[in-house]
Order: structure tokens, then C-alpha cells, then sequence
């Protein structure tokens, strides 16, 4: 666990047991990369340059974060919250994840260049809310759940080969 830290360079954590805790922690607009453990929470960290998640966890929690970019490679997990948080784009790679939730308020929509998926399966659900994305990506990617969104979240759609969920058929 790290609380209230300082981070000037890139941090990289390697933890083959046990839960990775970051809260209030400001980075100096370098990477964090998590990889090995059985859960990830991060609350209220500032700054991260690009977040980069790799590993088979039981859950991944983000709350109240800042920064350009996440990425979630090569994840096997149950359960991906992201809330409230401040990021440019999102990607998700390699990776089998059973329920995605990504939320911001509804007086703040987070907002999302893009929203990409590549080679990865979502078996129970996807859940937009007060999410404004421009651009929704998914190659290879098997969506075999609920894809649950508000009303005019996603701008412009990019599906190549992707099975399961189809997206409203006005797009």
C-alpha cells in the first residue's frame, strides 16, 4: 500500500500475492505499470502519465484518478470499476474481464477520445454511464453480456470483427 507518496519517476510494481493499494498519491506525470497481483485499488491519484495493468486479478478499482491514459493488458479479472475519474483514452487488450463498469458524475461527464478493445472478451457486462466517448473501438473482441449506455455516449463506432453486442442500428 502506498498512501499520500510522491512519485517522480515511473513505478513499477511486481507483486505475485496480495492487493495493490495507492491513494492520494501525486506522480509527476510518469507511468505507473501493476502487474501479479489479486487486487488493484487506486483512489484519488494525480498525474499518472500512462496507467498500465497486467495481470490475473480478481478485481481492479479506480476512483477519482487523473491522467492521459489506461491501459489494461493481458488482464484476466472479474470485476473493472472505473469511477469518477479524469482520462483521455482507454484500452483494453488481451484480456477476458466478466464486468466493466466506467462512470463519471452526472454534472461531469468524463470524457474519452477513445475507448478501444483488441483481441479481448467481456462475458457479463459493459456499462457506460455519463460517459462521453468519441470514438468506440472494438477488433476481435467478443462482447457476450449487456452493453448498457446512456443516450448519445458514443460519437462514432469501429467494429471489425467483433461478436455479441451490436450497437444500435442508427450508427
Amino acid at each position: 500500500s502506498f498512501s499520500d507518496c510522491k512519485v517522480n519517476y515511473a513505478l513499477d510494481i511486481d507483486s505475485s500475492s496480495g492487493n495493490v493499494t495507492l491513494t492520494d498519491c501525486i506522480f509527476d506525470t510518469f507511468d505507473l505499470h501493476i502487474s501479479g497481483t489479486s487486487i488493484v485499488q487506486l483512489s484519488r491519484c494525480k498525474n499518472i502519465c500512462d496507467l498500465n495493468i497486467e495481470c490475473n486479478v480478481h478485481d481492479i478499482f479506480i476512483e477519482g484518478c487523473t491522467g492521459r491514459f489506461w491501459n489494461f493488458s493481458k488482464c484476466n479479472t472479474g470485476t473493472l470499476k472505473i469511477n469518477d475519474c479524469k482520462f483521455t483514452a482507454g484500452n483494453v487488450r488481451e484480456s477476458r474481464i466478466t464486468y466493466i463498469s466506467i462512470a463519471g458524475d452526472c454534472e461531469n461527464r468524463l470524457k474519452l477520445e477513445a475507448l478501444t478493445f483488441v483481441n479481448s472478451t467481456i462475458i457479463y457486462r459493459l456499462r457506460l454511464t455519463y460517459v462521453t466517448v468519441n470514438k468506440f473501438t472494438a477488433y476481435k473482441t467478443a462482447m457476450f453480456g449487456a452493453f448498457n449506455y446512456d443516450e448519445n455516449t458514443v460519437k462514432d463506432w469501429d467494429l471489425h470483427y467483433t461478436t455479441g453486442i451490436i450497437p444500435p442500428q442508427n450508427t
